[in-house]
């Protein structure tokens, strides 16, 4: 019988193996030119995945991200964004966004919130 590792993945998941290799046991549901970005179905436990696509070519990690929706076009994108800022700061700092007017918490190690970093 064959097993996967997805209830153990983060929800926000750099890839830092190959792209391939990360989806080679996942079908491919749908893509997304306009988001850069392909839908999977895990082929055990159909766990519903967001990869990004092309990232490599800025030499950068393909992030994936867990989901329940159906659809691409059901995929909050800019929640998935925002989630994925924080991700990669390592959470919040205790300091305010140096926005005027802003009063969310700004990232570790930046002066901006997810929403201005963007």
């Amino acid at each position: 019988m064959n097993s996967c590792n997805c209830r153990n993945l983060e929800k926000t998941l750099a890839i830092k193996s190959s792209r391939d290799s990360f989806v080679a046991n996942f079908k491919k549901l749908e893509t997304s030119n306009e988001n850069w970005a392909e839908m999977f179905k895990c082929n055990v436990c159909e766990q519903r995945w967001v990869v990004q696509v092309g990232a490599e070519m800025d030499r950068e990690y393909n992030y994936a991200f867990k989901t329940e929706v159906p659809t691409l076009s059901a995929f909050d994108f800019k929640k998935a964004n925002f989630d994925l800022e924080v991700h990669k700061h390592g959470g919040f700092s205790n300091d305010t966004c140096m926005i005027l007017g802003c009063e969310q918490k700004a990232l570790k190690g930046i002066a901006f919130c997810p929403n201005h970093k963007l």
